[in-house]
């Protein structure tokens, strides 16, 4: 989880690094130093959730912390799938469960 300050959505702004997969495990993304609005719709909203905590079962992290997460279909693309081209072929399906590794490396 991590020993240094935990992020507030909506109010603070964080730096990650993360790699993103399919349930499947099929690689999907990753990104370096990704700097983003916490709670603020840039990412989905299972990424808020496994930085801030949900109030119940998911903690906040802190800096430092390194997490690997679920995130269902419902807090991520849901039904509409995501990078989907006019044919119709997706590079995360509708209805696609998530992984994500996520390191919190700085809140501001």
């Amino acid at each position: 989880v991590g020993k240094g300050a935990d992020p507030i959505a909506g109010v603070d702004v964080v730096k990650v690094n993360y790699k993103l997969s399919l349930g499947d495990g099929a690689a999907v993304d990753s990104a370096k130093f990704f700097v983003f609005g916490v709670g603020t719709g840039e990412v989905v909203k299972g990424f808020d959730i496994a930085l801030c905590g949900d109030g119940d079962k998911v903690t906040p992290m802190r800096v430092g912390g390194v997490r690997t997460i679920r995130i269902p279909a419902q807090f991520a693309y849901g039904s509409r799938g995501a990078g989907c081209d006019k044919a119709g072929q997706c590079t995360i399906p509708p209805d696609a469960d998530l992984m994500f590794q996520i390191e919190l490396l700085e809140v501001r």
